[in-house]
């Protein structure tokens, strides 16, 4: 495409200031396909990648385990609010009392401070009675996570996310599903013959060294080897990878279904509680 910039009425083609070209006057007056694009950085292609490998992987375990943590908030008592309510109005009274010099105003709002105060004083006494009791009475079950297994944890799949492939990743997202609901359970119940001590065990284990070790071994081999089935006898080091994930998956599977047996026990044990008094 040529253009030509317009001489001025008094400018001939023959004046050097006059210019013509064979390309637009600028990047407006271009078309988009003469427009070279421009060159990325590796830097930024890079930060690209580990966003979209992160993104494979969705949040973190640890982020996941927090958020599925149940806030516990306990209603306010009716004696609270109504202590609360006579406090306030016998401070009230005692004020309007002491300003206008009206014993007939202080000596009742003297009396309703008072009894408020003690009753917000003895429900708090109450309070704190009964939380060190439950706290005495009750076996509390451990976490099965702590946060430095977690942390551990979701920094050895960071590491890892720029090196697997879209399969793997779909594999660590239903671990990390079964890891979530497992842990969460977990934590509401013991152990018993459903549940035991060594599914506990198993499970943080998995957290903290089988899954992170399968995928250490993996990244140990080239990442142009990662394919061949030579390798593996057969296999190639990603298929390994992904046959031993299916593995934990099937050992998970097996241990939350187990846990849900062992979360129903209490269910049955109240039938069977019910149906005795009945014969009874």
């Amino acid at each position: 495409m040529r253009s030509i910039a317009r001489p001025a009425p008094d400018m001939k083609e023959d004046d050097p200031r006059y210019i013509s070209a064979d390309g637009p006057v600028n990047l407006r007056h271009a078309r988009r396909e003469d427009i070279a694009p421009a060159a990325a950085s590796e830097e930024a292609l890079a930060r690209v990648e580990r966003v979209h490998a992160r993104h494979l992987l969705g949040a973190s375990l640890q982020a996941q385990m927090r958020a599925v943590v149940p806030h516990a908030r306990q209603p306010t008592h009716p004696a609270q609010i109504g202590s609360a309510v006579a406090a306030a109005t016998g401070a009230v009274l005692l004020l309007l009392g002491g300003i206008q010099s009206q014993p007939l105003l202080t000596l009742p709002g003297a009396g309703l401070l008072a009894m408020g105060l003690a009753g917000l004083a003895a429900l708090a006494w109450q309070s704190r009675r009964r939380a060190a009791s439950k706290a005495l009475s009750a076996l509390p079950t451990p976490r099965l996570f702590d946060d430095e297994a977690l942390a551990r944890f979701d920094t050895a799949l960071d590491k890892a996310a720029l090196e697997l492939g879209e399969p793997v990743c779909q594999q660590l997202l239903a671990l990390k599903a079964s890891l979530v609901r497992i842990g969460t359970g977990a934590a509401g119940v013991g152990t018993d013959e459903h549940f035991t001590r060594d599914d506990r065990m198993y499970v943080q284990e998995c957290l903290r060294r089988y899954i992170p070790d399968s995928l250490e071994a993996y990244l140990r081999v080239p990442g142009a080897q990662r394919q061949s089935a030579a390798l593996g006898h057969g296999e190639s080091p990603q298929a390994l990878l992904m046959r031993q994930l299916a593995l934990l998956q099937a050992e998970l599977d097996r241990r939350e279904e187990a846990l849900g047996r062992s979360a129903a026990e209490g269910l049955r044990r109240q039938q069977r509680f019910l149906e005795a008094k009945r014969r009874g």
